[in-house]
């Protein structure tokens, strides 16, 4: 396939507009159970993984992809895989994969090292956001599990953020 600047997309049988083809949803379909199934499939995978042990952008991207969806505020990150009442949401598997992979204290190290101070910064202050929900159970358990482990790594990341260390206490009480 090609893309033309006249946004056609063609190949020796068969020519259609962008328009037509963005009107066509099977492929969205395809792209949300692809990426559902990967989801569900590195979270079941995550505590038996040592991200140190593997190539650098093989890492970065799994620690990204995690931090990205746990973090995210789209209704897709919040939106049930199954499409039902499942508390099964790409956040929540996300935030169940990073809680997973901090089981081994080099993937926490390297989550740290690998994300930006500022994305560390923000990814804290949604971690105890998480803790006040008390109708999303699970979400708050698995923040409580990250937040215990990035505390105990070898970077100090709760001096540059004194003002996150305030309200933790006060939704754990």
């Amino acid at each position: 396939h090609q893309i033309n600047d006249d946004t056609v997309i063609s190949n020796d049988d068969h020519t259609e507009s962008l328009d037509d083809l963005l009107e066509n949803h099977w492929w969205r379909d395809v792209l949300n159970a692809i990426r559902s199934n990967t989801l569900i499939t590195f979270s079941n995978l995550s505590c038996q993984l040592d991200l140190s042990k593997a190539e650098n952008e093989v890492a970065f991207n799994i620690i990204d992809g995690s931090v990205h969806w746990a973090l995210c505020g789209s209704a897709w990150a919040h939106s049930s895989i199954s499409g039902g009442n499942s508390i099964t949401t790409p956040r929540r598997l996300a935030l169940e994969s990073l809680a997973k992979l901090s089981i081994i204290s080099a993937n926490v190290d390297l989550i740290l090292a690998t994300v930006s101070a500022e994305r560390v910064k923000s990814m804290l202050r949604q971690l105890v956001k998480y803790l006040s929900r008390s109708e999303e159970e699970a979400i708050r358990e698995l923040a409580i599990v990250f937040l215990e482990k990035l505390a105990h790594s070898e970077f100090s990341i709760w001096e540059h953020v004194p003002d996150i260390c305030k309200p933790i206490v006060s939704h754990l009480l």
